[in-house]
């Protein structure tokens, strides 16, 4: 096989959900594409890699010219509550339902000694720095209710509860046991509101 036809299908082949033969499939299409797809999408990544960058407050994805993100700047959200996150993906999805009007705190993963992923691993530290010293009054947890989600927010509330912070936590009976990566932002939403102290 092409060395080059094969480095685009082995680069394909490393995003989640794409199989080897997905991946075949779409190198195959975008190279005997004739509506210059293949371009479009070369442009669209040399923008966001030029581009992208992540939040120096809350770490998650933003422009190289906005830098804090746009929420951490604003001064109408509310920066009395943290809601902390797994990733930037829940960040927004929660932002798409449009009823939380504090901050957010991106954690960069969760505790997860399995996968070699432990405390120092995590945006903890820079969590903690944004509790104690901004003195935040509400921490939200926005995680699932998988082994790992239990394991870091059991860990983080033993610290923030020292310090005598409210802390709640996402209505994980609204999930039904489905990964917050598949849940809808109207349900996620739903699950901010109403949220219960741990």
């Amino acid at each position: 096989m092409n060395s080059t036809i094969e480095n685009l299908i082995a680069a394909f082949n490393r995003l989640p959900g794409l199989g080897r033969r997905t991946s075949e499939r779409i190198a195959y299409m975008l190279v005997n594409d004739k509506y210059d797809t293949l371009e479009i999408l070369i442009k669209a990544l040399q923008k966001t890699y030029e581009n992208i960058t992540f939040c120096k407050i809350c770490a998650s994805i933003t422009t190289v010219d906005c830098n804090p993100c746009e929420i951490c700047i604003n001064p109408k959200r509310d920066k009395n509550k943290i809601c902390v996150v797994e990733s930037s993906e829940e960040l927004f999805k929660i932002e798409s339902s449009k009823v939380f009007d504090g901050v957010y705190h991106v954690l960069n993963g969760k505790i997860s000694p399995i996968s070699g992923i432990n405390v120092n691993d995590l945006r903890i530290k820079e969590l903690f720095e944004r509790i104690f010293v901004k003195e935040s009054k509400e921490i939200i947890f926005c995680f699932g209710d998988d082994v790992e989600s239990a394991a870091t927010m059991s860990y983080l509330k033993e610290k923030i509860k020292l310090k005598d912070k409210y802390v709640s936590c996402i209505d994980l009976t609204l999930l039904n046991s489905t990964p917050l990566e598949y849940l809808d932002a109207k349900t996620l939403g739903k699950a901010i509101i109403q949220r219960k102290e741990i």
